[in-house]
């Protein structure tokens, strides 16, 4: 950045979405070696630069956010290979869930929204998959395919309903140029 502020708002952005991939592919891997994850470094124990997510004064970071969504009970989770794609391109995206819930998840869907980040109740695609998660368990990976007509700033968001019930929400922000 070209200032201090922007120095801060770049590495906290950074930070944030390292914590997301690593969390979500540690969960993604349940029991499968993963049998449990922590958070290093919660809260800076003094004012300085480092991993935590909540700051000396209690803040939460960007970071912190981020480790809340990955670790919510119900985690549709994107496996993202890159944030930045060229027009025209198709995006493949393998969707997994992680459920923690001592239940089985029934006759659940899990949905997946293309929309652009200035009009984000517009859709430009929407796919519906048919989802069912043993209890205290991760869903076979599926895939949906999410074409990138023109150049913007897109949302990409996974939602998990059961019975009309939003059990998980996870979302991610993605280039095209």
């Amino acid at each position: 950045g070209d200032n201090i502020e922007q120095l801060i708002a770049n590495t906290q952005a950074y930070q944030s979405r390292v914590i997301e991939a690593a969390a979500e592919s540690y969960r993604r891997q349940k029991y499968q070696p993963v049998d449990a994850i922590f958070q290093f470094m919660f809260v800076e124990a003094w004012p300085s630069m480092n991993w935590a997510v909540v700051d000396y004064l209690r803040q939460p970071k960007p970071g912190y956010q981020a480790l809340a969504r990955s670790y919510q009970p119900v985690l549709p989770s994107m496996t993202w290979t890159r944030d930045r794609y060229a027009v025209g391109e198709v995006l493949d995206l393998p969707l997994t869930v992680v459920n923690d819930l001592r239940r089985p998840i029934a006759d659940a869907e899990l949905i997946v929204e293309l929309s652009v980040v200035e009009t984000p109740d517009t859709l430009l695609q929407s796919e519906r998959l048919p989802l069912t998660v043993a209890a205290d368990g991760v869903s076979a990976t599926q895939s949906v395919r999410l074409s990138l007509p023109r150049a913007g700033d897109y949302r990409v968001r996974a939602l998990v309903i059961e019975q009309g019930q939003e059990l998980g929400l996870q979302e991610h922000r993605i280039e095209v140029r």
